[in-house]
């Protein structure tokens, strides 16, 4: 009988000792080296930022840094002419420093110098890094003090930027702001005078704080003290303001009359009540009463301009007195509500917002009237009834845009008599000069010319007038009249009531008897 075959044997089972060999060890991804290899290379360029921070501090505040810092200052170019040069910088750029023959200059030359300045300040609160700092983000200023200082004339610095803002974008904290021991050179006001004077800011969080008082010497004097914080209610206001036509206070303004100013107010933000009043050479120039309740705000008052109207014409106009009664609210630096304004010859309104913060007019809608006409056109002989003016007034304070249409309804001068007059278009008004498009039409027009009369009938006279202070002028004036057209050039004085105009005139079939 067959055997049957033996089971095939299994060699491990055999031989104990023969095993598997292990498994090799897991491989890391090549996305996990990569991500090592970023962090380690994000921690060392972090070390590396570190050391070359900490480095440049040092550099910087050291001798040489600080004669760096210096020079950059003197070289620094300001839109108004002020340049400081500063001798010598002891102490830390970062905290407490003193600052050594200062010396201060505008566009004529120097105007200050300061032996010794000391300065103690949080430089880091402009970024918002301090932590030493309450302000969020902004100038955190401690102390600075100038000692032994002498004015030597006063400044003549270039207007600022008329279109940076009214009101601060950034927080300000001056703890103090003094002049110790101030000397006033003879060239200022004819005498030498030594003055002494704090100062003291503090504009964050909805707080806005305001202090200034010292000696000035003589019979000038000025004091301020505003202290506002809505959060807590609190609204101070006490100004003090004296300045004699030959004092200290006038020769830094260039105001050459005696102005004395006095304003003050109590309560809070839910409700208070202030006053103010002015004085021009003993003679009154202004009185006011403002109302701040629940949000909205209420300023009534008058000002007495006298001479300050200037020529006869402006001064019938307004008469002795202006009114003025304003009413509405302010928010976030912006002004909105209506104005009455009332004067002898004149009534207007106005209502619309003005924005501080940005300078701008935010569509003000202005009307006017003309109420006593005779007041304006005294000792011309002329007649004037129904004038109007209604416009809307537009954009930044330095590039206003008025939109306007001014009508009067009869205007009389010797035989010319004009009816129906009108003129609108948009005037421009660049902070200098207004830029007003004429574009003058009538009903009808009669000058008592038997040859002339019958070619009025539809004439119109346009151009561009340009108003700069007391200049009204016109580079061209086109008048068209049936059967003839001139072109003309104006020139006129508002302030002694001179005008004249120049040009050439084109007639056609018009009779010239015994010619």
């Amino acid at each position: 009988m067959a055997s049957e075959a033996p089971p095939p044997q299994n060699p491990q089972a055999q031989n104990p000792q023969a095993q598997s060999p292990p498994p090799p060890p897991p491989k890391r991804s090549g996305r996990l080296r990569r991500l090592l290899g970023w962090g380690r290379g994000l921690l060392l360029a972090a070390v590396l930022l570190v050391l070359a921070l900490g480095g440049s501090v040092v550099v910087l505040d050291s001798p040489l840094g600080h004669r760096f810092v210096a020079d950059r200052i003197a070289a620094a170019d300001t839109s108004s002419g002020l340049h400081i040069r500063i001798g010598r910088i002891d102490g830390t750029l970062f905290g407490r420093m003193s600052l050594h023959e200062v010396v201060l200059t505008d566009p004529q030359g120097r105007f200050m110098v300061v032996p010794q300045a000391t300065l103690d300040w949080r430089p880091l609160a402009w970024f918002g890094l301090d932590p030493r700092s309450p302000l969020m983000k902004g100038l955190d200023i401690r102390a600075l003090i100038l000692r032994r200082a002498t004015l030597l004339r006063a400044p003549r610095l270039r207007p600022g930027n008329p279109d940076d803002p009214i009101l601060p974008g950034f927080d300000i904290r001056i703890d103090r702001l003094a002049a110790e021991n101030l000397i006033v050179d003879s060239a200022v006001m004819g005498q030498r005078r030594r003055i002494d004077f704090a100062a003291r800011a503090d504009i964050r969080s909805g707080r806005a704080l305001l202090s200034l008082g010292g000696r000035l010497g003589g019979r000038d004097r000025l004091r301020l003290r505003l202290d506002s914080e809505p959060d807590r209610d609190k609204f101070v206001l006490d100004l003090i303001y004296n300045a004699p036509k030959d004092g200290l206070l006038a020769a830094l303004t260039g105001v050459k009359r005696d102005v004395a100013a006095r304003a003050g107010g109590k309560g809070g933000f839910n409700d208070w009540h202030g006053w103010g009043a002015a004085q021009v050479n003993g003679r009154k120039l202004a009185a006011f009463e403002l109302d701040h309740r629940a949000g909205r705000f209420k300023l009534a008052g008058q000002i007495f301009p006298g001479d300050l109207a200037g020529n006869a014409a402006a001064r019938g106009a307004v008469g002795e007195k202006v009114s003025l009664l304003a009413e509405g609210k302010g928010s976030g630096g912006v002004l909105r509500g209506q104005l009455f304004v009332g004067a002898a010859a004149l009534r207007g309104t106005a209502q619309g917002a003005l924005d501080l913060v940005n300078n701008r007019v935010e569509a003000v809608k202005v009307r006017a009237a003309l109420v006593r006409p005779d007041l304006l056109l005294s000792g011309t002989g002329a007649e004037l009834s129904g004038a109007r003016l209604d416009a809307t007034i537009d954009g930044r304070f330095t590039a206003l845009a008025i939109i306007h249409d001014l009508r009067a309804a009869r205007f009389v001068s010797g035989p010319f008599v004009g009816e129906g007059l009108r003129t609108a278009g948009t005037a421009y008004w660049d902070g200098k000069r207004l830029r007003l498009p004429l574009a003058l039409s009538a009903i009808r027009l009669t000058t008592g010319q038997a040859q002339l009369d019958p070619r009025l009938p539809g004439a119109r006279l346009s151009g561009d007038l340009v108003l700069a202070g007391a200049k009204l002028t016109s580079e061209r004036l086109d008048l068209t009249v049936q059967g003839g057209s001139a072109r003309l050039t104006l020139d006129g004085d508002l302030a002694h009531s001179r005008f004249a105009l120049a040009g050439g005139v084109n007639a056609r079939a018009l009779a010239l008897p015994d010619l």
